[in-house]
């Protein structure tokens, strides 16, 4: 019998979304991020997550976290809001510093899901695109 816990991580910044994330992952180990800075804390503890699942847009960027976003350019662009794209690059630039099976888009913005989904096609990861279903 396999007795290994089960980790997700989940990026998002909507309540129901996470609580959608505990009834689909039933007995996992479900750390809940609900900004780009909290998700790479978590990330960087080292933890195996077998399942990432990362949204889009992170909040009205009202509050959302502003920084420099990470890039493969030698330059630095203006703070910005970070968002989930920031958070899928930053995963394909630091393989080696983080540890995860499974990757789900689950943004409901299409053209921020496909951003997403690019950006781990061209580091040569498959990832599955899935919509949440909230629980109310």
């Amino acid at each position: 019998m396999n007795s290994k816990i089960c980790n997700v991580i989940i990026l998002d910044d909507c309540p129901a979304r996470h609580k959608s994330a505990d009834h689909l992952w039933p007995g996992c180990r479900i750390v809940h991020c609900y900004t780009y800075f909290h998700f790479l804390s978590e990330i960087l503890k080292g933890t195996h997550f077998d399942i990432v699942a990362l949204d889009h847009d992170l909040g009205d960027f009202r509050d959302a976290d502003v920084g420099i976003p990470p890039t493969v350019h030698s330059f630095q662009s203006e703070p910005r809001p970070l968002n989930g794209c920031d958070a899928a690059l930053w995963l394909t630039l630091n393989r080696s510093r983080a540890q995860f099976g499974d990757i789900i888009v689950h943004s409901a913005n299409p053209h921020g899901a496909k951003r997403m989904m690019d950006t781990f096609a061209q580091a040569g990861w498959a990832g599955i695109i899935r919509k949440f279903i909230d629980v109310q």
